[in-house]
């Protein structure tokens, strides 16, 4: 999730270093972005837009990761300068105007989000993965309330208040979080994600690019699958087993 403002009175160089760095950002499969580029002659319903170059950086950058543009009403006057562009349109639901806040001139926009937090790779058998549907969050959110972080928004920059409040966060939910016991392996199931959603992205635009990332992932989810398959299998043998066995052969 990526939020951006671009003045209107950017220069050349400062719009390709905005892009530029929006780019590197915009580098996982899923991505939403959401902010002002102040790009009031572009027409999303057909995506047509001025012949400029700030027009073309734009357009570039949004058809190379594919992203879609969710708002379609105006935000300020009759231009739509608030966006929200993502690459799955399935994460981002209920988009609406709002009246404007306070003394702003632009409408908000509000949405519902719905975010996946990766999960760790695990494979084989494991005993400490944590079981956070049995977590005691009472006395997590009590913890948190309990601690006084005022004087620390006064003087800290704010990477150092992002880890600050990270690692409270982490000492507290390690000590009220119970553990369970997993034997099944998460890496082909994220590269089943970005197949698909490289997929998406291919059969929408069509270009090289897209193809071979498209190609990339679908080498490497098949290898996932087998592996994934492999160690199954040889685990079945391995407990000596033969009713989990038959049943294995037989579903």
């Amino acid at each position: 999730m990526i939020t951006v403002y671009r003045p209107p009175d950017y220069t050349t160089l400062e719009n390709e270093s905005l892009f530029s760095a929006l780019t590197w950002l915009a580098g996982c499969a899923r991505i939403c972005i959401m902010g002002d580029l102040n790009l009031p002659g572009f027409n999303w319903d057909i995506f047509v837009y001025p012949q400029q170059h700030l027009y073309c950086l734009a357009a570039d950058f949004i058809c190379t990761h594919g992203l879609f543009q969710l708002v379609n009403e105006p935000t300020r006057s009759d231009n739509i300068l608030d966006l929200v562009l993502c690459t799955d349109v399935l994460c981002c639901d209920s988009v609406s105007l709002h009246p404007p806040l306070a003394s702003s001139d632009h409408h908000m926009v509000n949405l519902s989000i719905s975010i996946s937090i990766p999960n760790e790779k695990y494979s084989g058998n494991c005993n400490n993965i944590p079981d956070l549907a049995r977590a005691d969050w009472a006395s997590i959110c009590a913890l948190m309330k309990s601690t006084n972080c005022h004087y620390a928004t006064q003087y800290w920059e704010v990477f150092t208040n992002y880890q600050y409040y990270y690692c409270k966060l982490c000492s507290h939910v390690q000590e009220y979080w119970h553990y369970k016991s997993q034997t099944t392996s998460y890496s082909y199931k994220e590269t089943c994600d970005k197949k698909l959603s490289y997929w998406k992205l291919y059969s929408r635009f069509r270009t090289n690019p897209h193809r071979i990332k498209y190609t990339t992932a679908a080498k490497k989810y098949s290898k996932a699958v087998m592996g994934y398959t492999s160690n199954k299998e040889l685990r079945l043998i391995e407990s000596n087993n033969n009713g989990k066995f038959y049943k294995y052969v037989h579903c």
